[in-house]
């Protein structure tokens, strides 16, 4: 497994929250896959020295959107509010957070200009995206929410 490296110039005293998710309720209640989520959250937090403020899990949805996943919702809700009280989502992998790659973009942009950053223990490599990248996210960002304005 891929391990994401503590981010250079990451505040060690840093508060985090670690959001797990499966597909399915057999899913879950197979091999236990939201406790391995968890643990590795768990311990990759402790060796970065961040605080874990809170953990949000939902058993049995997709991740497609949002729809079915309160504890996702909540997740980012407090994560855009004014003055948050973590400043990193730590997540096993990409899908755990999206499967939709537009709407976990959009998603990212907003949280990153609220000062929170979505990390994935595995797939690093879409963490340290090009900058180009994290550029076109925020403009599908400001492009969504002056559609949301609109409306």
């Amino acid at each position: 497994m891929d391990v994401l490296p503590t981010a250079n110039g990451q505040d060690s005293q840093a508060s985090c929250v670690i959001y797990a998710r499966v597909a399915s309720i057999q899913q879950a209640a197979s091999s236990n896959p939201i406790d391995l989520q968890l643990d590795a959250a768990r311990k990759y937090a402790t060796e970065s020295g961040w605080t874990i403020f809170r953990e949000y899990v939902d058993a049995g949805a997709s991740g497609m959107g949002t729809k079915g996943r309160p504890q996702f919702t909540a997740m980012i809700d407090e994560a855009l509010t004014p003055d948050p009280p973590f400043t990193v989502i730590l997540v096993y992998d990409h899908s755990r957070f999206y499967r939709n790659v537009g709407q976990s973009e959009i998603t990212r942009a907003a949280l990153r200009r609220n000062g929170v950053e979505v990390r994935c223990l595995i797939e690093t490599k879409l963490d340290a995206a090009p900058e180009f990248i994290r550029l076109l996210s925020e403009q599908l960002f400001d492009h969504s929410s002056a559609e949301g304005r609109q409306s």
